[in-house]
C-alpha cells in the first residue's frame, strides 16, 4: 500500500470518525459552569473567576453564526484535526496506529465538554504536534508564531498553568534551537514564559476589561477554615466572622481539606461573597496564619492533595463527575438531552472505566511520570531532538499536576487533568523516534542539549 493511499485512507477515517462523534455528542454537553460562560458571551461581559479565554471565542463564533453549537463544532474539528496530524506518520496497518485511534475515540469526552479545560488541552495539543513538526516545515517563522498563539490561548484559559508552562515553553526552545545548551535553554524559557503570562494580565484586565471576581479569595479561606480545624484556634479574620449569616461551628463541622466549594456555595450564604476588601482583609489573615502555622498549612494542603489525587476518596466511583456527558436543565435555552441509546452506552462504558481508576489522577500522573523515564532514556540512546521536545512536554504534564497541590478547587471534577491525558495521547503516537522525526531524522548531536 503506497504512503499517498495510506494518507488518503487516514484522512477519510478522521473525517468519518469526526463526523459520527460530532452526530453521536451534538449539541456537546453544558455544564453550570458552562452556561454561566455562555451568559456572560451573549451579554459580553467578562471576569477574572474563568478568565475571558473562553467568552471571548464562543462570542466571535456566535457572533459570525448565531449558533450556541459553535464552540461544540469547532472543539471537535480541532481535536479530530489534532488526532489526523497525529497519525500521519503511522503506518496505517500498524499496531501503533490502532492503538492511536482506540485513544482518540476514549478521548472523545473532552472536545464534547464545552468548558475551557477541554479548549486548554486542544490548544497545547496542536502547539505540541506542531513542535515536533518543526524540522519538517518550510516556513518556521509562521509555525513558530502560530505555536506561541496557541500557548498563550491555553495559558489564557487557564492561568493557574503558569508552573507547567516553563517545561512546556523550553520544549519549544529546544525544537527551534535544537544545539543550544540547556542553561540557555531553561533562561530563555523563563523569559518568554514570563511575557507569555504577562500577556495574559494585559488581555485580561486591559484588552478585555475583566471585573475582578478575586478567584483566590475562596482558596485562602480554604487554608484559614483548615488551619483553624487543625490547631483549635479560630484563624479567620473579623471580616468573616462578623458577617450575619456566618457560622463558625457549622463550618468546621462541613469542612474537609479536598475543597470548601460546598461551604462558599451553600445556599446558607455562610461565606460573604468576596469584594476588594474583603479580599484584602482575608489575604492578610491569610499571610499571617501560614506564617505562624506553616506546617499546618502544609499537612492541611498536602491532605487535601491526597483527595484531588483520589488516593483518599469521599465519593463512591459513580458519585465524581469523570466524562461529563450531560447537559445541565437549568440553561438559559432550556435544552434537555436527547435520549440516545449509543449516547446512553458511552456514557455506561465511562462509567465502568470510572470504577477501574481511568478517572483517578494519581494514574494519569504516575503514566506521566513513567513516559518521562522511557523518554529520557530513548533520548540518551538516540539523541533524537524530537524525543527532547517530548520529553519537556511530558514534564509540563508532571508539574502541571504536583502545582495543584496550591491551588486544586476540588477532587470531584476530572477535567482539571484533561492535558495530562492529552500528553499520554501524544506519546502513544510519537514516542517511537522514527515516528516524530521522521525515518533516518535521528540526530546524533543533538544529544548535547542534554548534557
Amino acid at each position: 500500500m503506497n504512503k499517498k493511499f495510506q494518507s488518503a485512507v487516514k484522512i477519510a477515517i478522521c473525517l468519518l470518525a469526526g463526523l459520527l462523534s460530532t452526530y453521536i455528542y451534538f449539541p456537546g454537553s453544558y455544564s453550570n459552569d458552562s452556561w454561566s460562560q455562555y451568559i456572560h458571551m451573549t451579554i459580553h461581559w467578562y471576569d477574572d473567576w474563568f478568565g475571558p479565554g473562553m467568552v471571548a471565542l464562543w462570542r466571535v463564533l456566535w457572533l459570525a453564526t448565531s449558533k450556541y453549537t459553535s464552540l461544540f463544532l469547532l472543539q471537535m474539528a480541532a481535536y479530530w484535526t489534532f488526532v489526523a496530524f497525529l497519525t500521519s506518520r503511522l503506518p496505517l496497518t500498524s499496531t501503533r496506529y490502532v492503538a492511536v485511534m482506540i485513544a482518540a475515540i476514549y478521548c472523545c469526552f473532552i472536545p464534547q465538554y464545552q468548558m475551557r479545560d477541554s479548549l486548554m488541552a486542544i490548544s497545547w495539543g496542536l502547539a505540541t504536534l506542531l513542535m515536533l513538526q518543526l524540522p519538517h516545515l518550510k516556513n518556521k517563522a509562521i509555525a513558530v508564531a502560530v505555536i506561541l498563539l496557541l500557548i498563550f490561548y491555553g495559558l489564557w484559559l487557564r492561568p493557574n498553568a503558569a508552573a507547567a508552562l516553563v517545561p512546556f515553553v523550553l520544549a519549544l526552545v529546544v525544537a527551534v534551537w535544537r544545539r543550544i545548551s540547556m542553561w540557555k535553554a531553561i533562561a530563555a524559557s523563563i523569559l518568554i514564559s514570563a511575557a507569555l503570562f504577562a500577556a495574559t494580565g494585559f488581555a485580561t484586565y486591559r484588552v478585555m476589561h475583566a471585573a475582578k471576581a478575586f478567584p483566590s479569595y475562596k482558596l485562602k479561606l480554604l487554608d484559614l477554615v483548615g488551619i483553624s480545624k487543625l490547631s483549635g484556634i479560630n484563624q479567620l479574620p473579623a471580616c468573616i466572622t462578623s458577617h450575619p449569616t456566618f457560622n463558625y461551628n457549622k463550618t468546621l463541622a462541613l469542612y474537609t481539606p479536598a475543597t470548601i466549594d460546598h461551604i462558599y456555595w451553600s445556599p446558607d450564604a455562610l461565606i460573604p461573597s468576596p469584594t476588594e476588601e474583603l479580599n484584602a482583609c482575608v489575604s492578610k489573615q491569610w499571610v499571617t496564619t501560614i506564617s505562624k502555622y506553616p506546617g499546618l498549612y502544609l499537612a492541611n494542603r498536602a491532605d487535601g492533595f491526597l483527595y484531588y489525587l483520589r488516593i483518599k476518596k469521599r465519593f463512591k466511583a459513580d458519585e465524581y463527575s469523570n466524562a461529563f456527558i450531560d447537559i445541565d436543565p437549568q440553561n438559559p435555552l432550556h435544552l434537555t438531552q436527547k435520549n440516545s441509546r449509543v449516547r446512553n452506552t458511552i456514557k455506561e462504558a465511562y462509567r465502568i472505566m470510572g470504577r477501574a481508576c481511568l478517572f483517578d489522577p494519581w494514574l494519569w500522573l504516575l503514566l506521566n511520570i513513567c513516559a518521562f523515564g522511557f523518554t529520557i532514556a530513548k533520548f540518551r540512546k538516540s539523541g533524537t531532538s524530537a524525543l527532547q521536545v517530548l520529553a519537556c512536554v511530558q514534564l509540563s504534564g508532571i508539574i502541571f499536576l504536583l502545582s495543584q497541590v496550591l491551588i486544586y478547587q476540588h477532587d470531584q471534577d476530572f477535567r482539571y487533568n484533561y492535558w495530562l491525558v492529552f500528553v499520554i495521547f501524544i506519546t502513544l503516537g510519537t514516542f517511537n523516534a522514527n515516528t516524530i522525526a521522521g525515518r533516518g531524522a535521528t540526530a546524533k548531536g543533538d544529544s548535547e542539549a542534554l548534557q
